[in-house]
Order: C-alpha cells, then structure tokens, then sequence
C-alpha cells in the first residue's frame, strides 16, 4: 500500500516498473492530460527515436531527448499516417501494459546484442553471384561497415534448379541506408533480402 493524494492505493512492481493495482482501463494518447515519451522504434525507418505527447492531442517523433529537440525527418516526410500510427502505438502500450499513468515508457525490447542486418543472396548463377559479393564486400570494407561471412555457399534445388545462397552479416546496423545505394548495383540474376535482426 502507498499514500496518494487520493489516500491509500495498492500497488505493485511489474515488468514496466511500479504501477497501481486499479489500472485505468479508459485512457487515451489524445486525452491523456500529461506528458508521456515513448522510446520506440520509428514506424518507417525502424531507427530508436522517442514519442512524445503533451497527452492533449499533440505528439511528435524526437531523434533524441534534449535540446536542439530534433524531430525525426521520417514524422515530417509521413504526415498522412500519422494518426493511424499513433492509434496503432496506443493499442501496443495498452498490451504491454501501460496504464495511462506514467510520464515515460520504453517499448524496446533489450537485446542479448547490437542490432545487424541479415544479408540473404541468392541466384542460379554462382560465378555472378561470387562476383557481386566480392564487389559488395569491398564497398563495406571502403565504407568502414563492419560484417561477418559471407558463410559457405548454400546449394538448394528447386523444380530440377540449382540455387546457390550466401548470407552476409552486417554488423552495423545504421548502414541500412548506405546498403540501399549497393543495391543498385546487383545484377537482375540476384535475389536480395535484407533483415534487420
């Protein structure tokens, strides 16, 4: 039990840190009535940024907390979805357990390791897809982009088809935007995949 302004409450500590027995099951991000900010990764990008509402119908995405108060491009560039993201947020927190009391909550799961991309190639043709990965393999190393692999090639057949597959991991994960430009150079016969794991 603790004291509150509107006398004794019982509370409890959860996965998302203290909160009050008697959840409030009615709260909304439009109405909130306080602040609340949000680590979450951008619905667009993917990249940490923080969610911020003053809990009266205002939000926006922040690059990082404090001052110049950056806002995260990605919020100016997709002004269209922007709401239905927001109703998409506040049904996440009401699953993760946010009760609609506290002023910050962090929706990220903490992972065992840094993020990194997962880099799947495959073609019928290896002579071309070798070539590609070693060209794709100098631009990392040009760019200071970390990886590992490229693993051994993978042979698989499909309808009487060889397909031979390679995976790359990049292990800096904010080169996902560098990796877009060395996309352009892949030879029609590549199929690409790439996921952030």
């Amino acid at each position: 039990m603790v004291e509150t302004d509107e006398g004794w409450k019982a509370f409890e500590i959860g996965t998302y840190g203290l909160h009050f027995c008697s959840k409030r099951d009615n709260w909304s991000l439009s109405s909130l009535g306080h602040r609340l900010t949000c680590t979450i990764r951008c619905w667009w990008c993917r990249e940490t940024v923080y969610f911020h509402t003053n809990g009266n119908g205002d939000a926006v995405l922040f690059e990082k907390l404090g001052a110049p108060w950056e806002i995260h491009p990605c919020w100016e560039k997709h002004k269209h979805s922007r709401s239905a993201k927001i109703k998409e947020l506040e049904s996440i927190l009401k699953q993760a357990g946010y009760d609609g009391r506290s002023k910050q909550f962090n929706l990220l799961k903490r992972r065992k390791h840094d993020p990194y991309i997962k880099m799947i190639l495959q073609s019928k043709d290896m002579r071309v897809l070798d070539n590609y990965l070693i060209d794709f393999c100098k631009c990392l190393v040009s760019n200071d982009i970390s990886f590992k692999g490229p693993i051994p090639m993978n042979v698989k057949i499909n309808n009487g088809v060889k397909i031979y597959k390679r995976i790359i991991k990049i292990l800096t994960a904010s080169a996902i935007k560098d990796i877009d430009c060395f996309k352009e150079m892949i030879p029609p016969s590549i199929n690409i995949k790439l996921k952030i794991i």
